[in-house]
């Protein structure tokens, strides 16, 4: 069971790897004087610290599917995601040799690899630091996982999305300082979509819905309009009403052109996410969703790693090649009518 207080399990399984095989590699070099005595259990420890490695990066894969991760946290995630990975390659391998060699060899043939060996395992456990220091600037820095930290976070994304809205009201979309794009529709909202996103393909009408939000209808379906911003790894807001609507919506991102893009799809009940390479479609990750009247989507597409929620829970998980640099928007083909509250670009690297 866990406790009512944890976030999920990895927090409780993580700490076990590192300490086993931190002890796992001390008696490895105790074993490089004492070989009969410390060998056994530094390859015992070995075996245990790598199946409790692999325990924790599969409880850590569904911890980051349990929490919601906003703005340069997500680089963060990435960055441990792909250590730990690394860390957990390290050592099945590693931990692999040590068994073939302890049963095809003698000891004194062992002994002749030894040093090495034990060189190895302490790049290993540098791979295995950085893992950790990365979760840890994840819980410490950014509090992900803290429930007060939690709540904390979701009360200022409402005050700033809020404070969006209101500038929106009165102004064009704000492009800040490292490109990052944000737009709350108004009564302009036909004029500030015009110039804040240029068409790649079709063409879609907007107008503004009671000073809060932009109607957007495809006139020539598929509609795909992006920005002029360019983003290597970005995460997307989209606040969309989809009531009125038969069809398909993508947020769209890494856009090269209008054959070469990512996507994440809302359409017939499902959440999908994909590219489109050279017009060529592949689904990576296809799963059930049903949209409320109003919903808050985020995705982000951070080297390899593809993630979307819906308001604080994640609803796709995908991975991939690591995109080229691209705009971000979106994609309508459909009929009826698509309203946006608020979108925006948030530049993560």
């Amino acid at each position: 069971m866990i406790p009512s207080w944890a976030p999920n399990l990895h927090p409780m399984v993580v700490h076990f790897p590192v300490a086993i095989l931190c002890v796992a590699v001390l008696f490895d070099v105790l074993a490089l004087f004492w070989r009969r005595r410390w060998a056994p259990l530094a390859l015992a420890l070995y075996v245990i610290g790598t199946v409790s490695l692999a325990a924790g990066y599969v409880s850590g894969r569904a911890a980051a599917d349990s929490v919601m991760v906003s703005g340069q946290a997500n680089v963060v995630l990435t960055t441990h995601a792909d250590w730990a990975l690394a860390a957990l390659w390290v050592f099945g391998v590693y931990t692999a040799l040590r068994l073939l060699l302890a049963w095809k060899t003698t000891w004194s043939e062992q002994r002749l690899v030894h040093v090495p060996l034990v060189l190895a395992a302490a790049a290993g456990l540098f791979v295995m630091f950085q893992a950790a220091e990365h979760g840890a600037r994840m819980v410490y820095e950014y509090g992900v996982g803290v429930q007060a930290a939690d709540s904390a976070a979701v009360l200022l994304d409402r005050s700033r999305r809020e404070l969006a809205r209101l500038q929106g009201q009165a102004e064009l979309p704000v492009i800040q300082d490292d490109g990052s794009w944000q737009w709350a529709p108004g009564p302009h909202a036909q004029e500030a979509f015009e110039q804040g996103l240029v068409p790649l393909a079709g063409r879609i009408e907007a107008a503004a819905v009671a000073d809060t939000a932009a109607a957007l209808t495809a006139v020539e379906s598929p509609a795909l309009y992006v920005l002029l911003q360019y983003f290597e790894s970005v995460q997307v807001d989209a606040e969309l009403g989809l009531e009125g609507f038969d069809g398909s919506v993508q947020l769209v991102y890494n856009v090269v052109g209008p054959m070469d893009y990512y996507f994440t799809e809302l359409a017939e009940g499902r959440v999908r996410q994909g590219l489109i390479d050279q017009g060529v479609r592949t689904v990576l990750d296809d799963q059930p969703f049903a949209p409320s009247r109003w919903e808050t989507i985020r995705v982000v597409s951070d080297r390899t790693h593809f993630r979307a929620y819906a308001g604080t829970v994640m609803i796709a998980h995908s991975h991939g090649a690591t995109p080229n640099a691209g705009s971000a928007g979106l994609r309508i083909d459909g009929t009826g009518t698509v309203l946006v509250g608020r979108l925006e670009a948030l530049r993560l690297r």
